[in-house]
């Protein structure tokens, strides 16, 4: 079964989906990186919702329920999402009028430079932030 971590404030306006196994100490500071340089608080404005090995989930069904504007998904394929379209990683679509955005897993982004880049040039458009930073 998912684990939906939602946070202690009602601010939480970014979903964050990603396997359970793609989620150790050293992968939760990456995550944690990532979403502090976005200008976004981890603690206050994120849901982490974490699936099992081979768990998949409807993102339309979890988006009807949560109240968040944006969806960041590590390491899952559209199958997984239980989606019928097959975006491409990196390029921002949309799903139930929220803004998804699919990465390569955290493991992944450790090891790979150039994963990291493409990241982080499609949040700059995500999260509307100025090239200068």
């Amino acid at each position: 079964m998912a684990t939906l971590t939602k946070n202690k404030s009602n601010q939480a306006n970014v979903l964050v989906v990603l396997r359970d196994n793609d989620y150790n100490e050293e992968e939760a500071k990456l995550l944690k990186k990532i979403i502090n340089a976005t200008g976004t608080d981890f603690e206050k404005e994120i849901i982490l919702l974490k699936l099992k090995d081979e768990e998949s989930i409807y993102l339309f069904d979890v988006l009807t329920s949560l109240k968040v504007n944006q969806v960041i998904v590590f390491g899952l394929n559209s199958n997984a999402l239980g989606l019928n379209l097959i975006p491409k990683k990196y390029e921002i679509f949309s799903v139930s009028g929220q803004n998804v955005l699919l990465s390569d897993s955290l493991n992944v982004l450790l090891k790979d430079e150039q994963s990291k880049k493409s990241l982080w040039q499609s949040l700059k458009i995500f999260f509307h932030i100025d090239g200068n930073k």
